[in-house]
C-alpha cells in the first residue's frame, strides 16, 4: 500500500500493512495479516486479532510513504520493543521489555517513495503499540480506532521505563526525577518513569566475583496499572521494610566502610505469572548448575520463553540468589543457585527456600533466597526497569559486605536478618566475623545520613547521583558477605542490569565512573541503629510518602 505524503500533508488511509506471530521474534508462519491504517494507535487489553496470542507475540508493520522531501518526525509509544527502519535503514532501536514508554526520531526525508517498516513485540499485560509521524509540523490523523467492534481500545497512559540503545531517539520528554541527566547520551529517555519498590533479600556464604556483562534476559515485565502500583515491578506491602522510607529521627552509628572496589550480586526475578510452564528442579548444586539428572523435581513454574541464566564459568562463583512468581499471580518460591541454560528448558535451583506472599511484607518464616541473612532474592534488588528509566529509586537497595568487617556481636545479625553465615563466630573459619564496630551485622541498615548533600560529593554519574538520593530516602540492607579474604563491596541487582548499564552508559554498575562513585557513597554510610520492627526505618516521620497500594 502507497501513501502519499507531499509536504505537510497528513498521512492517507489504510497505510500500515501488519503481519502478526504467535512468538516474540517475528519469526515462522504468519498467525494474522491485515491492513492497520495510516496511524498505529493500539492498546490491546486481549488478542490483538483472532487466531493470534494476548501474550507473547509480534508484528511486522509495513508501508511505502511517498514524500515531497522535508523534515518529518517518527513518534512512538510502545510495550515491549520496537525497532522502527527507513529504507532498511535502523533509525530507533527500543528492543527490549519495558513498560509504555514514548520516544521521537527526526529525519529528513527526499522526495519520491520510501520504504518504512515498524517491527514490535509483546511479552505480558496489556500491549501498546502506537507510531504517528509529523511532517513539516503537521502531525498525522491521531483518532484512535474504537474499541469494542475492532479490537483495539483506546491506547491508556502509563508510565515508562525504556532501556539503552545505540540509535539515539530523542525523548518526548524527560522523566521527573532529583538526578540530573548526564549531558549526552545515547538512551532515549521516557516521558515518565515509574517508581518502583522491591524488598532486599537475605545474604549467603558464597564469595561474590566480579564479571564480564551478562546478556539482559527476556524479561518478566508488565504493563504499569493505571491509578496504582503494579506488584510484579513493585511488589509487596507499601509498609513493607523494603518499601518504607527512611524516619527523621534516627540514631546512626559510622559504618566506616574503607574504599575497596566494587562488585556485584545478580539475582534472577522471574515475575510472569502468565508465561509458559516449565519444569523446576532442585539439584542441590554450587556453584549453579543446570543439572536435572537426578535432581528433585519441584513442579511446574511459569517463565518466559528466553529467559537464559547461564551456568557460571571462569571461577565465577554467584550466589544467584532470587525467585520466581506462581501462575496464582501471589506466591513467590525463593531459590539460591538459581540457573536456566536453555531459552524453553527447565528452571534449576541449587535450593528451593522459603516463599512470600508478594502482597505481603517481603519477610518469610524461614531461610530466603540469600541463605546468609535468611531475605528475600527478589526484594530490594536493583531492578533491569529501574535503570533504563530516570525516575527516583522508591525501595531500600541491597548491599554485600565482607565478612572482615562485619561484627560477630549478638548473634552476628540483626532485624531483619534472621540468620548470620555458617562460620560467622568460628576462630579460623573463611566466614568469620572479624569486624570491630558492634552495629555493623548481618541485616544492617545503611543509609546516607540527611546531613550530607549530595550536590558537593562530586559523583560523575546519573546512576551514582539516583543511588545516592536512595540511600538518603531508603536506605540499604546488608544481605549477604564474602570471606575475609574478598573485600569488595556488592550491590545486589537482577540479573540483566550489567548488561543494561553496560549499554546505556559504557559500564556496569561497578565499573568505570560508577565505581568511584559507589565507593564514595560507601565511606559515609551509617548504620540506622535504631531500625527494628516497631520502628521500620527508624523513628519520626517518614521523609518520603508511602508507595500507593498494590492495584493488581
Amino acid at each position: 500500500m502507497t501513501v502519499t505524503l507531499p509536504g505537510n500533508e497528513p498521512l492517507a488511509a489504510f497505510g500500515w500493512r501488519g503481519e502478526y506471530y504467535n512468538n516474540t521474534t517475528l519469526s515462522g508462519g504468519v498467525a494474522a495479516t491485515r491492513q492497520d491504517g495510516p496511524v498505529l494507535a493500539f492498546a490491546w487489553p486481549s488478542a490483538p486479532a483472532a487466531g493470534v496470542n494476548a501474550d507473547y507475540f509480534s508484528v511486522r508493520w509495513t508501508m511505502t510513504l511517498e514524500s515531497a522531501g522535508g523534515a518529518y518526525q517518527f513518534n512512538t509509544r510502545h510495550d515491549d520493543g520496537a525497532r522502527l527502519y527507513i529504507d532498511g535503514a535502523l533509525v530507533l532501536d527500543t528492543w527490549w521489555d519495558q513498560m509504555p514508554a514514548s520516544y521521537s526520531v527526526s529525519r529528513t526525508l527526499s522526495a519520491g517513495a520510501h520504504q518504512l517498516k515498524y517491527d514490535y513485540y509483546h511479552t505480558y499485560a496489556g500491549a501498546v503499540a502506537q507510531l504517528e509521524i509529523v511532517a513539516a509540523g503537521a502531525p498525522v490523523a491521531t483518532s484512535t480506532p474504537a474499541p469494542a467492534a475492532t479490537n483495539t481500545p483506546t491506547p491508556t497512559a502509563a508510565a515508562a521505563t525504556p532501556t539503552a540503545t545505540s540509535v539515539a531517539p530523542t525523548p518526548t520528554a524527560a522523566a521527573a526525577t532529583s538526578t540530573p541527566a548526564p549531558a549526552s547520551t545515547s538512551t532515549p529517555t521516557p516521558t515518565a518513569a515509574a517508581a518502583t519498590n522491591t524488598p532486599a533479600p537475605a545474604a549467603t556464604s558464597t564469595p561474590t566475583a566480579t564479571r564480564t556483562a551478562t546478556p539482559v534476559p527476556a524479561t518478566s515485565t508488565p504493563t504499569a496499572v493505571a491509578g496504582g502500583r503494579n506488584k510484579l515491578l513493585q511488589p509487596f506491602a507499601s509498609d513493607s521494610p523494603w518499601n518504607m522510607p527512611l524516619g527523621t529521627s534516627l540514631s546512626l552509628v559510622a559504618a566506616n566502610l574503607p574504599k575497596t572496589f566494587m562488585s556485584v550480586d545478580e539475582e534472577p526475578i522471574i515475575l510472569a505469572p502468565g508465561a509458559p510452564l516449565r519444569s523446576g528442579y532442585e539439584n542441590g548444586d554450587w556453584p549453579a548448575s543446570c543439572r536435572t539428572s537426578g535432581a528433585t523435581p519441584l513442579g511446574q513454574f511459569p517463565v518466559p520463553d528466553g529467559y537464559v541464566i547461564p551456568e557460571p564459568s571462569g571461577g565465577f562463583l554467584p550466589n544467584y540468589s532470587g525467585g520466581v512468581l506462581l501462575g496464582d499471580g501471589r506466591t513467590i518460591v525463593e531459590m539460591q543457585y538459581g540457573t536456566r541454560c536453555a531459552s524453553t528448558g527447565p528452571l534449576t535451583m541449587g535450593i528451593q527456600r522459603d516463599r512470600h506472599d508478594i502482597y505481603g511484607s517481603g519477610l518469610g518464616y524461614g531461610i530466603g533466597g540469600h541463605g546468609g541473612s535468611g531475605l528475600s532474592g527478589v526484594a530490594g534488588s536493583l531492578r533491569v526497569w529501574e535503570v533504563n528509566g530516570d525516575a527516583p529509586i522508591r525501595h531500600a537497595l541491597k548491599l554485600n559486605i565482607s565478612a572482615k568487617f562485619l561484627s560477630k556481636s549478638n548473634g552476628g545479625y540483626r532485624w531483619p536478618a534472621v540468620v548470620a553465615d555458617t562460620g560467622y563466630n568460628q576462630p579460623g573459619n573463611f566466614m568469620e566475623y572479624v569486624g570491630t564496630n558492634p552495629a555493623l551485622r548481618m541485616g544492617s541498615l545503611l543509609v546516607l545520613p540527611a546531613t550530607v548533600d549530595i550536590n558537593t560529593l562530586g559523583l560523575q554519574t546519573a546512576m551514582g547521583r539516583r543511588l545516592a538520593w536512595t540511600l538518603q530516602n531508603y536506605g540499604a540492607y546488608i544481605v549477604d558477605s564474602g570471606p575475609q579474604t574478598w573485600t569488595p563491596h556488592n550491590w545486589v541487582i537482577e540479573y540483566g542490569v550489567q548488561q543494561a548499564m553496560e549499554t546505556r552508559w559504557g559500564y556496569g554498575v561497578d565499573g568505570g565512573p560508577m565505581n568511584s562513585d559507589s565507593l564514595i557513597l560507601m565511606s559515609l554510610l551509617q548504620v540506622v541503629d535504631n531500625n527494628g520492627p516497631t520502628s521500620v526505618g527508624g523513628g519520626g516521620a517518614r521523609v518520603q510518602p508511602l508507595l500507593p497500594a498494590i492495584s493488581n
